[in-house]
């Protein structure tokens, strides 16, 4: 059985307008809704990733951001189990013009659009935890195909 592991970084970008709370998300070209994330290069900390993705696909600079946990994703398949971590930040303050983004089209949404969403069972699960400004979190997700087998939160199975 292998194993491989990657790690990403991203951020949850947020402000409120108008009284109501908006997130920043990419619909990418094939159709599908995320929030800025990518992979760590070589030679950077997850700060700096998540600095960057953020800078890249948004344009924006982030200025008052904080890590809030760590997700684990375990998929495993018929080859073995493949592995990435993420390294979740939130973000509510920033410096610079949105720009256009060469993954998608970057939108302002409220969280009724963000639940509305098809997602996958775990992300339901942090952006929970997110939404509760639940501490810092280690959470481990393990899938067969689009399946959760399991949830463990802190040590703690919680599915």
């Amino acid at each position: 059985m292998s194993e491989c592991c990657e790690k990403s970084c991203g951020a949850v970008v947020f402000t409120r307008l108008n009284g109501e709370i908006k997130y920043v998300i990419i619909q990418s070209l094939a159709g599908y809704y995320g929030f800025p994330k990518g992979h760590m290069e070589a030679g950077e900390s997850e700060k700096q990733t998540a600095l960057r993705e953020v800078y890249e696909e948004t344009g924006l600079t982030l200025t008052n951001w904080q890590c809030r946990g760590v997700v684990t994703f375990l998929l495993e398949e018929d080859d073995g189990i493949f592995g990435e971590f993420m390294y979740l930040f939130t973000a509510d303050g920033w410096e610079g013009t949105r720009k256009e983004c060469d993954e998608g089209d970057l939108q302002w949404v409220s969280r009724a659009f963000l639940d509305s969403l098809p997602t996958w069972e775990g992300d339901k699960i942090f952006l929970d935890l997110l939404w509760q400004d639940a501490p810092f979190f280690l959470l481990t997700l393990r899938y067969s195909g689009d399946k959760l087998l399991e949830a463990v939160l802190d040590g703690k199975k919680i599915r």
